[in-house]
């Protein structure tokens, strides 16, 4: 599995405002994770994210916003 990038908490948390990061994922179910994680901590921490899906890639982009 290499170059697979999971995204965590504390990987979306580390990530400056402006920041673009594109994570690569086993399996595209986890992209519904990843969104649900980046929407998790604008409820509860205020971050602000925007993730883009790329199902055909297994992968996500995420850019924060805030």
């Amino acid at each position: 599995m290499e170059g697979i990038e999971k995204p965590t908490r504390n990987a979306l948390r580390a990530m400056r405002v402006g920041t673009t990061r594109v994570f690569r994922l086993p399996e595209n179910k986890f992209v519904n994770t990843a969104r649900v994680m980046a929407n998790q901590l604008k409820h509860e921490e205020g971050l602000v994210f925007q993730v883009n899906a790329d199902y055909e890639a297994k992968s996500v982009c995420i850019r924060r916003l805030k």
